[in-house]
């Protein structure tokens, strides 16, 4: 999925954008699973910044400003969604504007009132399985069953010496 027909490999942000390196995003079942067993907060409650974030914005940051003016901000015009979010009447977002995102406001709130089945057996999994699939119509990518299927796992940490340190 990462060589081109001629046998180059892609770099970085080429194999990134496009949706070829896109598994099920775990966060939310993962948040839900440490909230069932070390949190004291309702489910909704962690959602709030973020969905006040989403719908009243942010401050563009330097860094963010010079991020897309860049080759990321190039790879980011290869697709309308992206590109209409990116850049507003052509040019890229500049440092000190407010950037919102109510569609992310709108789904948050989805979840955090509905919970996760909302996003993974809902019409959040179903959006996003045919869009990754649209985009690579050649790649049956992700199927909803890979959503409806998704469980966040316990596992051993993994831990070994650096020089005086236990990571």
């Amino acid at each position: 999925m990462f060589v081109d027909a001629d046998g180059t490999r892609q770099d970085f942000l080429e194999a990134v954008v496009g949706g070829r390196s896109i598994g099920v995003p775990g966060v939310l079942a993962l948040m839900k699973q440490l909230l069932a067993d070390y949190g004291k907060l309702d489910w909704s409650d962690l959602f709030e910044h973020a969905i006040h974030y989403a719908q009243k914005g942010f401050v563009v940051t330097p860094r963010l400003a010079s991020s897309i003016a860049g080759r990321s901000g190039q790879l980011l015009k290869t697709f309308p969604e992206t590109a209409d979010y990116f850049f507003v009447d052509q040019s890229g977002l500049q440092t000190g504007q407010r950037l919102t995102n109510q569609a992310l406001a709108q789904t948050l709130s989805l979840i955090a009132n509905q919970g996760i089945g909302s996003f993974y057996r809902g019409p959040i999994a179903k959006s996003i399985v045919d869009r990754v699939n649209q985009i690579n119509p050649d790649l049956e990518i992700l199927r909803l069953s890979d959503f409806e299927n998704y469980r966040a796992l316990k596992r051993p940490t993994l831990c070994f010496e650096y020089r005086q340190y236990e990571i």
